[in-house]
């Protein structure tokens, strides 16, 4: 038991600060009606580290379909492929570079989402 604590207190204690730095992500806002369309675009921004790619799921609400996905400026030039899965309302997205990196600020992903024709009204 002593060997667990001691090592925990060894990791908190020289663990770096700015590894506790993590990038933090919005999107704009969007009012879609019944069987509409809509694009989202997801932000990132909060940390100076690098990062060489990206491994995301996004689920949606009830009601909403993902259609497309496009990359965002920050991806430019990155191997990029997703995977859209209409029946569970998510879809998984995969981004990575071999020799490049970005430092989150801007625009990672160009999402379109469209509205059911059925969709329930309100707020999701």
């Amino acid at each position: 038991m002593k060997k667990i604590i001691i090592t925990t207190i060894y990791i908190l204690l020289y663990l770096p600060f700015n590894a506790l730095a993590s990038p933090e992500f919005s999107f704009n806002n969007i009012i879609l009606q019944q069987g509409k369309e809509s694009t989202l675009n997801i932000k990132v921004s909060g940390s100076n580290n690098n990062y060489a790619g990206i491994n995301a799921t996004i689920v949606t609400p009830s009601g909403l379909n993902i259609t497309e996905i496009k990359t965002g400026n920050l991806l430019a030039g990155f191997s990029f492929d997703y995977r859209i899965y209409p029946n569970e309302n998510k879809a998984t997205i995969l981004a990575y570079s071999e020799n490049k990196t970005f430092c989150p600020s801007g625009t990672m992903f160009v999402i379109k989402i469209k509205a059911k024709e059925k969709a329930t009204p309100g707020p999701a």
